[in-house]
């Protein structure tokens, strides 16, 4: 019987109350969640203000465009084309998740 490679981080969501089952999943919505948190606060870096191509180069995230441009969580504002900003759900999504941010800032991404 072949080992599952994704069965140990499988149990770990499992473990912290994350549905793992389906084609979308909590896993996926997680992720989803951190490249948020990363273009959230690469876009606070940039002084709250800054297009997608500069976040994408302070982020690192390569879906950076659409991540400000769908805004799931109400985080960014389109100001004008080629232009974002942080909202004040934003700006209190720093407050609450500042650690969340500083551990996915150093941890290396592929």
């Amino acid at each position: 019987m072949e080992r599952d490679l994704f069965t140990p981080i499988k149990s770990f969501f499992e473990e912290q109350g994350y549905v793992c089952d389906g084609e979308v999943n909590d896993i996926d919505i997680f992720m989803q969640k951190e490249d948020a948190l990363l273009v959230l606060n690469a876009l606070f870096v940039l002084g709250g203000e800054a297009s997608p191509k500069e976040v994408k180069k302070l982020s690192f995230v390569d879906k950076t465009a659409n991540i400000l441009r769908d805004n799931h969580y109400g985080l960014f504002s389109h100001v004008r084309a080629g232009l974002y900003s942080i909202t004040d759900s934003g700006y209190q999504a720093i407050d609450e998740y500042q650690d969340t941010i500083n551990l996915l800032k150093a941890t290396p991404r592929d």
